[in-house]
């Protein structure tokens, strides 16, 4: 899939991945072209940090939202991007993007009109009852 009106083409389709399920298959879906403009918007504008803290992910439950890249043309997207917890992490580089410019809410938001709603308000309510968050 081509993007028309982004300097930067993918040319494979992103996918994201909510990791959440441990035994089962967890939901996945194709972003689309507009959708892929509005995802590189949010990740331009994180901010880089070398040292930052690493992300808390817990080995049961919500892990955060995978967006994979199978073909990587712009040097400056990494090929998977791990959003968890307000925090962006990259495999391939070290550091972590603290500030996630909403990637992860946009995400849930995602989830939510490709048919995930119910997962979301259930990690949305744990999270709220473990952080007081959302």
């Amino acid at each position: 899939m081509k993007f028309p009106n982004e300097p930067c083409k993918a040319r494979i389709v992103p996918k994201v991945t909510m990791d959440v399920f441990s035994g089962r298959e967890n939901p996945e879906w194709d972003m689309s072209a507009d959708e892929f403009s509005v995802f590189l918007d949010k990740y331009k504008r994180t901010q880089f940090h070398s040292n930052a803290r690493e992300m808390d992910v817990p080995d049961l439950g919500y892990r955060g939202f995978y967006v994979s890249y199978l073909d990587d043309v712009c040097g400056e997207v990494p090929k998977t991007e791990h959003i968890f917890d307000g925090c962006v992490s990259f495999r391939n580089r070290d550091g972590l993007y603290t500030s996630d410019n909403g990637l992860e809410e946009w995400l849930f938001e995602k989830a939510t009109e490709k048919g995930y709603g119910d997962i979301v308000k259930k990690i949305k309510d744990e999270r709220k009852d473990s952080k007081g968050n959302f």
